[in-house]
């Protein structure tokens, strides 16, 4: 699974910017979620990208509502 990063902005210390109101996830955060999906659907071949953008787009949506995050990973059979 190979995807290009965007480099992100440091702050003076040379660490990136920890901004907890940030909607846009960390590829870290958006590769683990990823991983979860690869995972729960018995390492299918070829569907990287689709379980990368659903990943963000979730991450994404959780930090934009007021409603708190949904638990992860989700518990078996929580329709995924």
């Amino acid at each position: 699974m190979q995807h290009h990063l965007t480099p992100r902005p440091m702050n003076i210390a040379g660490s990136p910017n920890e901004n907890p109101q940030r909607k846009e996830p960390m590829p870290e955060e958006i590769a683990l979620r990823a991983y979860g999906y690869y995972e729960q659907e018995n390492f299918p071949e070829n569907r990287d990208l689709e379980h990368w953008y659903r990943a963000e787009r979730e991450l994404i949506e959780e930090r934009s509502s007021d409603t708190p995050p949904a638990p992860w990973p989700p518990e078996s059979g929580a329709g995924v």
